[in-house]
């Protein structure tokens, strides 16, 4: 944030337009304003830090939108920002780069959305999803 990094933090959500196939509980990468916005978090029913469910709507998600996305068509085609980098938890990894988490696939599912959304856009691919491979 100190070098203008646009900064976004997971929060999960049930869509109120499930898409067939879609789990019931998605994840979205939700835009953090400020440090004091980050030092605001409070922790949700597992402990991870949160944001505050009434400041959503107005804020900026990775698909270009504000507010919560709700299928994967929520994107704008119009620009080609996107991530530069996605920590993403785990307890393994393979060769493959195949992840072991700890979860509900929330992080699995998001990556594959977003995925989706990168070859519809300018940036065309996601760095490393099934592109990089170790040397």
């Amino acid at each position: 944030m100190q070098q203008g990094k646009t900064v976004f933090v997971p929060h999960t959500h049930k869509p109120s337009h499930p898409r067939e196939g879609q789990p019931s509980s998605i994840m979205d990468m939700m835009e953090l304003l400020s440090w004091e916005d980050y030092k605001s978090l409070k922790p949700n029913s597992w402990g991870i830090p949160t944001l505050d469910e009434a400041s959503l709507p107005n804020r900026m998600n990775c698909f270009g939108r504000k507010g919560l996305s709700q299928s994967s068509d929520q994107a704008s085609k119009d620009g080609d920002d996107g991530l530069d980098l996605v920590v993403v938890p785990g307890m393994a990894f393979d060769v493959g780069m195949g992840r072991l988490g700890h979860g509900k696939g929330f992080y699995d599912h998001f990556l594959s959305r977003y995925n989706e959304q990168c070859a519809t856009s300018k940036r065309g691919t996601m760095p490393c999803l099934g592109e990089c491979r170790p040397t």
